[in-house]
């Protein structure tokens, strides 16, 4: 007997997972965390757990609501408001809450399943089916790239090769895939915008990661989604929240008449055009505390590296690939 539990969803492929006699399986937001993650900002990093015993599964709510990142344990969090800012402008990014698991409309901390129940967890449904037969696999789904195999480990083989801490600046409104991604890995990543009103901007806006250079997002990022413009890598020697403080001081700028505009320079295609303008002094007040950045190019396989040293002007290494 198998148990299957497939992702309730209204267009594209769903996600699903199978498990037979004796075995048990964890379902949350978090890729390593789970037997099954699903990108959903409202599911916890570890939502609930499934024990099948080849007659029914034994569900579990393994929920405990707002949990804090791993690296922010000694911060200033109020972590029962959804994502509240500590006194150094951190925000929580899990939103779960104590919203639990719904079974067939009914809150539940643990039960039986069976065949044909739905179950809802974050803002996520599930169908369960028991069956005799193993379901089929589902197809994997291919990761289109502009690099090949050999490009990207040259890509990251750029990254190993440095010292200095490393950090993605993330487009989500020009790539929602992106931001998916970040959901379901646990290293930290903050919005650019604050407020209410930065909230309610959540899935477009610009966001600040923590990587490292042997990071499983970092890998993703290049292997998955590289050459679609989602953003920018840079090295900088500071903290994430000085840099993120600094790189707000960019998001408004004013046009020539005078009125309020986004400056969207987390956009490889905006940077690469700016950068190369500016005086010296204005690389020196851009810059700030980061080292360097790296662009993707206009030429595929390609990529900017930016570095600026005080009273210069941009210097700009093409590496390809």
């Amino acid at each position: 007997m198998y148990l299957e539990l497939k992702e309730v969803v209204s267009e594209g492929e769903p996600r699903s997972i199978v498990a037979a006699a004796g075995q048990t399986i964890q379902v949350g937001r978090l890729k390593l965390s789970n037997q099954l993650c699903v990108p959903d900002p409202v599911m916890a990093p570890v939502h609930f757990s499934i024990a099948f015993d080849g007659a029914q599964g034994q569900l579990k709510d393994l929920n405990h609501g707002v949990q804090k990142h791993a690296a922010c344990e000694v911060e200033c969090f109020v972590a029962a408001l959804r994502n509240a800012k500590c006194h150094a402008t951190c925000r929580i990014h899990d939103r779960s809450g104590e919203v639990g698991v719904y079974l067939n409309g009914s809150k539940v901390p643990a039960a039986s399943l069976k065949d044909g129940d739905v179950l809802v967890a974050g803002s996520t449904a599930f169908c369960v089916s028991i069956s005799e037969a193993a379901p089929p696999a589902p197809s994997p789904r291919p990761a289109a790239t502009s690099l090949t195999a050999e490009q990207q480990g040259q890509v990251l083989a750029v990254f190993a090769r440095q010292k200095l801490p490393v950090f993605a600046l993330v487009d989500a409104a020009r790539s929602p895939s992106v931001l998916q991604t970040l959901r379901v890995h646990g290293e930290l990543f903050y919005s650019l915008y604050d407020g209410p009103d930065g909230e309610a901007l959540d899935e477009v806006a610009p966001y600040l990661v923590q990587l490292h250079a042997r990071s499983p997002l970092l890998e993703v990022l290049v292997r998955e989604h590289w050459g679609e413009s989602w953003g920018v890598f840079l090295w900088a020697l500071t903290d994430l929240k000085t840099l993120r403080r600094h790189l707000r001081r960019s998001l408004m700028v004013q046009d020539a008449q005078g009125k309020d505009m986004y400056f969207r320079f987390y956009d490889p295609r905006v940077l690469r055009v700016f950068l190369p303008t500016c005086t010296p002094a204005e690389l020196a007040e851009f810059f700030g505390p980061i080292n360097a950045f790296l662009i993707e190019s206009a030429e595929p396989a390609h990529a900017w590296v930016c570095t600026h040293e005080p009273g210069y002007s941009l210097r700009v290494e093409d590496f390809a690939f």
